[in-house]
């Protein structure tokens, strides 16, 4: 999902990527408010990561060798087991030969105010979560209240997400070559223009240009993003399920096809699988579930059905959240859900899991479908 910590990624030039202290990358955090051997999960976000760290005595401490030529965005996530009241997460940029420590509290962490040194990009890091800072603690006491949200919570909470996407929009619009606003711009692109993605494109120098971030750029550009009342045969989805068979979206059965775009990295994703477990029997005449996997690695996806209890029909074809499918659906975060019906064309789209959005979504256009 669009985590409340997307804002967070690192600011690293070409240059430090040569930094040459570690062989590969080494995190120090001391944050406290945590109980002692609390377990974080660690991935990045093609799926082909999967660690775990524990804090010991409020010291985290990480190592990982990379081999990549570009940055890589990590999500820390927990503690686990994942309790929605109680989830975190964070994101950085790492990168092989650099030294990082972060220091803060829990606290700090729903505010996004963590203190970055020692690499090349934490200044940039500590500067833009200060500038977050009150926002972020405010939209995430409200994420983690949203079955209880009232209509007002939810004016602010949808003010707020405006107040941080513009933040955001201004830094990379303000300073395209870096990696920071490139990071970004994969979870942002969506809310913004065709020109300011434009403008930042031609700007980027040709080391930014060929990295796979700048290349979301790219394929926004050369594709339209889905709109409701838009048919599913210009947005096909083709892939493989479970048992490794050829699988097209367009040829599923089912009067609404209800599509729920996953990733093994994101802790909601685990409730709403849970909740689409819980629906699957009672909207069965009506709607067919599907998953598609967002995860680069096939490996990865097959965690992510296990973990996630997903017995219904899952669909993987290795593109990875930056490919042309996630790009073209504007997918940007983790759960998203499409909801397409009986003639295929778009009737519903929303973002994120709110305990009961999925019951309450399908039952509202249900009662509103004539045909029935």
């Amino acid at each position: 999902m669009k985590t409340l910590f997307n804002v967070l990624l690192g600011v690293m030039s070409v240059a430090a990527l040569s930094c040459s202290r570690p062989e590969g990358y080494v995190l120090d955090m001391t944050i406290t408010g945590f109980a002692d051997s609390s377990r974080f999960s660690i991935s990045d976000d093609s799926g082909a990561i999967e660690d775990t760290v524990m804090i010991i005595d409020g010291k985290l401490h990480y190592e990982r060798k990379f081999g990549s030529s570009e940055p890589v965005v990590l999500t820390f996530f927990g503690p686990e087991p994942v309790v929605s009241s109680e989830y975190y997460s964070v994101f950085l940029l790492a990168a092989d030969g650099c030294r990082e420590t972060v220091t803060g509290s829990k606290d700090d962490m729903s505010s996004g105010r963590l203190v970055y040194k020692g690499a090349p990009w934490s200044d940039d890091m500590t500067a833009l979560a200060e500038i977050l800072g009150d926002s972020n603690a405010e939209r995430d006491r409200l994420s983690k209240n949203f079955g209880t949200l009232t209509d007002e919570d939810w004016a602010r909470y949808s003010a707020l997400n405006d107040r941080i996407d513009s933040l955001n929009i201004a830094f990379i619009m303000e300073r395209p070559n870096s990696y920071v606003s490139l990071s970004n711009l994969v979870w942002t692109i969506d809310y913004m223009t065709r020109e300011q993605i434009q403008s930042i494109y031609d700007r980027l120098t040709p080391e930014y240009r060929g990295s796979s971030y700048a290349r979301v750029a790219e394929l926004f550009l050369n594709n339209k993003k889905i709109e409701l009342g838009d048919s599913l045969s210009a947005y096909d989805i083709v892939g493989i399920d479970a048992s490794g068979d050829s699988v097209r979206l367009s040829e599923v059965e089912g009067d609404y096809l209800l599509v729920d775009f996953s990733n093994y990295g994101c802790g909601y994703c685990i409730f709403a699988a849970r909740d689409m477990a819980a629906l699957k029997d009672r909207f069965a005449d009506r709607v067919t579930m599907i998953s598609y996997s967002c995860d680069a690695l096939r490996e990865m996806w097959a965690q992510e059905r296990e973990r996630n209890g997903i017995e219904w029909l899952s669909i993987w074809n290795g593109e990875g959240p930056r490919g042309e499918t996630c790009i073209k659906y504007g997918v940007n975060g983790y759960p998203s859900f499409f909801v397409f019906g009986p003639d295929r064309t778009l009737v519903d789209m929303w973002f994120g899991y709110g305990k009961g959005a999925i019951e309450r979504k399908l039952e509202a256009f249900l009662a509103g479908d004539k045909s029935e």
